[in-house]
């Protein structure tokens, strides 16, 4: 381990201070399933120029393989190398070792150091190494971690010194009474507010020419905003232009079936490939008698207007590509050349202009009608109505009530919560943007509940009402202070932890290997 317990390897001295070689050892760190490793070179990542070889990144990728496994073993369920991928396993261990390397890097620059004592006991707590010689401590170094015990430890060092930074950086830290004294006015001035949300929709009748006419000759720029707004919407969807040979499968087609069939168009498709004439294959080969006497022309189309596997492989295809296989559209496998291809375009105004006015006059009407309802639901508040007999509950909306025999149930408006909000939100729960109304909420008591008017935010109506108001009680604060001040003081560590650690990343020169994360760029 340290130099001179190499030099008094079988003094007593050693017995106390090396741990035993535990059963963790084995868990974290034997032979499992992470352990095949690809050619890959020699590092894992490089961090300003320092090397962090493959053998830390597979022996830590080993030893979370295993924890998971361990986890999903306990709930009854099996963690596959597939679900581990998903996760992005490898890229969250190489991530947490360059984060160790940078701050090792950073506790080096500072002037940090790693006594012989912290050393050995961190190798007792972190490995549990007591009572072995030298000889069995090389050892298990060799074999576990597949280097020198001299390289080993300074790596243990480069962990010690890391995680001596982080404390550095987070022990620095403090909160002043002032600073909890605010965040407590802040957190604790909210409000809780009611809602109805009142959406336009199309009531369904149709503008007369009349309105149309009046429309385009008044409002022109009116109509002309509304068509630049829904430009998807006056656009020519791309199409494509196909041939194809069909080769029919039999009934009830067997794997073996349908792997002749597809052999067979392969064949076809290799002497197209090598110059042969698709028209005259098509006559001769395509079981679809219709296209089959037009040497293959099937049509133009548009993607939704043909089975969606075909439209999948074609829309993919330049013009006078071939579907790279057959395509399986019901009991049939299609070989398909597109032969011209249709890019989307957009309509002149011109000619969409009556269509665009129409459904401006619609889209008029369906917000003036959410209007009226909120106007209605608003008036009645305004004159004493409560609430909560104005509407209905999310829960009631869910479940209305039971008519009672030979009467019907008028429905309500649905009556929501924006959940509790402070003021410096920048939007309002399950609203939206709108400092006015969020100025406004803030004024509200229980004996003012109401907003002053209808709001409208984004393309709704919203009435509003305060449901609950919190005024900050600095009795309260201080007989919670100091549990407060801890909360707070680790949520302040945490944030200015993570955004020096997010500059110290940004200004470092990261390389990773990227064949060990399956990726395509190296540069971290």
């Amino acid at each position: 381990m340290l130099d001179m317990m190499r030099r008094q390897s079988e003094s007593f001295l050693i017995y106390l201070i090396f741990g035993a070689i535990i059963v963790v050892f084995a868990i974290n760190f034997g032979p499992g399933s992470g352990s095949c490793r690809p050619d890959t070179g020699n590092f894992a990542a490089i961090v300003d120029g320092e090397v962090i070889p493959q053998r830390e990144f597979y022996s830590d990728y080993r030893s979370q393989v295993e924890n998971y496994r361990r986890r999903a073993q306990a709930a009854n369920f099996e963690m596959s190398n597939e679900m581990l991928e998903r996760m992005g396993l490898r890229k969250q261990v190489l991530d947490a070792l360059v984060t160790k390397r940078l701050l090792a890097q950073e506790a080096a620059r500072r002037g940090l150091v790693v006594s012989d004592d912290e050393l050995v006991k961190h190798l007792e707590t972190r490995y549990g190494v007591k009572d072995v010689t030298f000889e069995q401590y090389s050892n298990w170094v060799e074999r576990s971690f597949e280097t020198t015990v001299t390289k080993f430890e300074a790596d243990v060092r480069n962990d010690i010194l890391g995680s001596k930074m982080e404390r550095f950086i987070r022990d620095n830290l403090s909160v002043s009474d002032d600073e909890l004294k605010n965040d407590y006015l802040r957190e604790h001035d909210r409000v809780n507010a009611a809602f109805v949300k009142f959406d336009p929709q199309e009531t369904g009748v149709v503008p007369s020419q009349a309105a149309i006419e009046a429309l385009l000759k008044d409002e022109m720029p009116a109509v002309e905003a509304a068509y630049n707004e829904d430009a998807l919407k006056y656009r020519t969807p791309q199409r494509v232009t196909l041939r194809q040979i069909v080769r029919k499968l039999p009934e009830a087609a067997s794997d073996a079936d349908v792997a002749k069939v597809r052999g067979k168009l392969l064949e076809l498709r290799g002497q197209l490939t090598e110059g042969g004439d698709f028209a005259a294959l098509a006559k001769s080969e395509s079981e679809d008698p219709a296209t089959a006497a037009k040497g293959g022309e099937y049509g133009t189309f548009e993607r939704t207007q043909l089975p969606k596997e075909l439209a999948d492989a074609v829309f993919a295809l330049k013009q006078d590509e071939i579907t790279a296989a057959p395509v399986r559209v019901g009991n049939t496998l299609v070989l398909a050349q597109v032969t011209a291809v249709e890019a989307p375009t957009r309509k002149k105004l011109d000619e969409v202009k009556t269509q665009v006015a129409t459904q401006l006059l619609k889209s008029r009407a369906a917000d003036a009608a959410a209007k009226t309802q909120a106007d209605l639901v608003f008036a009645a508040l305004s004159k004493g109505e409560a609430f909560e007999k104005l509407t209905w509950s999310e829960a009631q909306a869910k479940e209305p009530p039971k008519p009672a025999k030979g009467k019907t149930v008028v429905t309500l408006p649905t009556r929501l919560e924006t959940g509790w909000m402070t003021k410096m939100q920048p939007a309002i729960p399950r609203i939206g943007v709108s400092k006015e109304l969020a100025d406004e909420l803030f004024t509200l008591t229980p004996e003012k509940r109401n907003v002053s008017k209808v709001y409208k935010i984004g393309k709704s109506y919203y009435v509003v009402a305060l449901q609950e108001r919190e005024i900050p009680d600095l009795a309260k604060f201080d007989g919670e202070k100091e549990t407060l001040k801890n909360k707070m003081l680790w949520t302040k560590r945490t944030q200015v932890y993570r955004e020096w650690l997010d500059h110290l990343k940004t200004t470092a020169n990261i390389q990773y290997n990227a064949a060990l994360l399956g990726t395509e760029s190296s540069k971290g």
